[in-house]
């Protein structure tokens, strides 16, 4: 039986190399009474339609147990069986194999898990620790103290250094800092297959949010340093079906606020003048000087436009 401290890790037989042709692989699993079991899948990649991973509740394999039936290259998302039993059933045909599947399996109880708006139990280790886990971030967003000032982290995709990241991968990222900080990514290598498999940079605390999209990375140039304007940032590693490459290697650090110089001089005179327009960024504090060298001119001042954003 597994306890509340420990993780199975269950994969097909060679992972992650290829399986064989005509295997048939049983696991049962079990964990003490009044906990749930949590699946997480590290790899995954089954000949579509011809080769299947099928999970079921409880320590018999019946039609009337089976919850889940896994398929071709996509990483299945986390599962959480409802019961201290599962099984998992592993088959393939006669033909075709592919690198198979790994996966964790770990204890949660009722005081040790986070459950997610959408109903998804992830253990509360996973809850503040950059990686987000909730479709709504919620798990790095609720209740998790801000970053501070000198505050590093390295990321990187998986595997990197050892093993190309893995296909049909996806994995995002959050870094949310301090009011008035920044955070800055600098990379140190990178090389992903141009044009599919894409990490993506966004401002802000939702990357469900397209219009938040500050730049979508891809190729194996190495990008140029990227400075949020706000002082929460987001990654989002993504990739297809084929080809992988060596990944990526950034460090995230949290920084002071950096700003542009954000200020307007105009000497008056007796003809009509324009403003440029000045271009801000959220947390700048700009000024605006009119200046006569004759002091008995009035200067009148006319907004013909404004546009003012009075979210923080």
């Amino acid at each position: 039986l597994l306890d509340e401290e420990s993780t199975l890790v269950v994969k097909s037989p060679n992972y992650p190399d290829e399986y064989l042709n005509s295997q048939s692989i049983t696991w049962i699993i079990g964990s003490v009474s009044g906990t749930r079991l949590h699946l997480h899948f590290d790899g995954f990649d089954l000949e579509r339609g011809y080769d299947f991973l099928y999970i079921g509740s409880g320590n018999s394999l019946s039609d009337e147990s089976l919850l889940h039936t896994l398929t071709g290259p996509r990483i299945p998302d986390d599962i959480t069986i409802d019961d201290n039993q599962t099984w998992l059933y592993f088959a393939s045909d006669g033909s075709i194999t592919k690198s198979g599947f790994q996966v964790q399996i770990s204890v949660l109880s009722e005081n040790a898990s986070f459950v997610c708006d959408n109903g998804q139990v992830i253990p509360n280790s996973w809850v503040c620790d950059i990686i987000v886990d909730c479709p709504n971030t919620e798990d790095e967003t609720l209740d998790c103290s801000p970053l501070k000032e000198g505050d590093w982290f390295l990321v990187s995709s998986p595997g990197y250094a050892f093993e190309n990241y893995p296909d049909a991968f996806s994995r995002t990222y959050l870094y949310a800092a301090e009011y008035q900080l920044n955070v800055r990514v600098t990379f140190l290598a990178f090389d992903l297959e141009d044009g599919y498999d894409l990490l993506t940079v966004g401002y802000g605390s939702d990357p469900n949010d397209e219009s938040t999209i500050g730049h979508v990375l891809t190729g194996s140039d190495l990008p140029e340093d990227i400075v949020s304007p706000l002082s929460s940032l987001w990654l989002m590693f993504s990739t297809d079906a084929s080809v992988t490459k060596t990944g990526f290697l950034a460090n995230v650090t949290i920084t002071s606020k950096e700003r542009e110089p954000c200020s307007e001089f105009l000497e008056v005179t007796t003809e009509v003048q324009t403003l440029e327009r000045i271009q801000t960024t959220r947390g700048d504090d700009c000024g605006i000087s009119l200046v006569s060298s004759d002091v008995r001119m009035k200067i009148r001042l006319v907004i013909d436009n404004a546009e003012i954003d009075c979210n923080t």
